[in-house]
């Protein structure tokens, strides 16, 4: 059985599938949002690809939605980026009910863009390449506890990966200044609210006390902030390479969201 076989095999309630050929398949689906309220009802084209990928895409009658943008992930060629690496055959019946669930949340977060001008946090991808270096980003924060900020300075602008980066020595094989305080603006609480870990607790209220910055050389997590500012750094230079692309090419901003790097 091909993807698009397994996948018209699984169709969920809120997809009518209203013809089918050899290889392509156009679908009206339903947004369902987060609030179980119905949404916009979007025509879909589900395409087979050669090597049995697949490729989802408004149909062009009834769009909705801007033909690219790099901040909705609308490919070049209006086709839709549902996840990373979102195009790979479909082989079982999990597998194509995964991708009907990832459907169901892109038309939800493209509601979400739509009324905000933004994509929703929680569910960001970084463009390009830089997508797998975000997803090794987030697993290296998850060890701390840090996921979060690390979403927040990468897709909202703050966060100390944004607010407070670290500096590369000349050569770009280390960090400096090494007796500047923690970036993440941790302080040294007395006795006994003192903790070896970058757990942020609140001293009493009414403490008078100086309460000390961290240095970053007693940080008791330097190496991941150290790692996490690498890995930033990578992801952005992939970033920038292939925004860089698409204004050569001249692709034009769809004027739906804000700080669109393209604008």
């Amino acid at each position: 059985m091909n993807s698009l076989d397994e996948l018209l095999q699984q169709v969920p309630e809120w997809v009518e599938v209203e013809s089918r050929k050899s290889k392509k398949a156009v679908i009206r689906a339903t947004c369902v949002r987060d609030s179980g309220a119905l949404g916009d009802v979007y025509s879909l084209a589900v395409e087979q690809l050669a090597s049995d990928r697949i490729k989802i895409y408004e149909t062009k009658a009834e769009q909705k939605l801007p033909k690219c943008c790099v901040e909705r992930h609308i490919n070049s060629d209006s086709s839709f980026c549902l996840h990373l690496d979102s195009s790979k055959p479909v082989g079982s019946p999990k597998a194509a009910r995964d991708w009907w669930n990832s459907l169901a949340r892109y038309l939800s977060n493209q509601e979400y863009a739509a009324r905000f001008g933004r994509w929703p946090i929680n569910q960001g991808l970084s463009h390009g390449d830089a997508v797998t270096t975000q997803v090794e980003m987030e697993r290296l924060a998850d060890t701390v506890g840090w996921r979060d900020e690390v979403l927040s300075s990468i897709f909202r602008g703050t966060g100390f990966l944004h607010d407070a980066p670290l500096r590369l020595s000349k050569d770009k094989s280390r960090f400096v200044n090494l007796r500047t305080p923690c970036p993440r603006g941790c302080k040294r609480l007395h006795f006994p609210y003192r903790k070896r870990s970058c757990e942020r607790h609140e001293c009493k209220t009414d403490c008078q006390r100086d309460h000390r910055p961290i240095l970053r050389a007693s940080c008791p997590n330097r190496d991941v902030i150290e790692r996490l500012n690498r890995l930033e750094i990578k992801r952005r230079s992939q970033e920038r390479e292939l925004l860089n692309d698409l204004k050569q090419s001249k692709t034009p901003c769809c004027g739906t969201m804000k700080d669109c790097p393209l604008a």
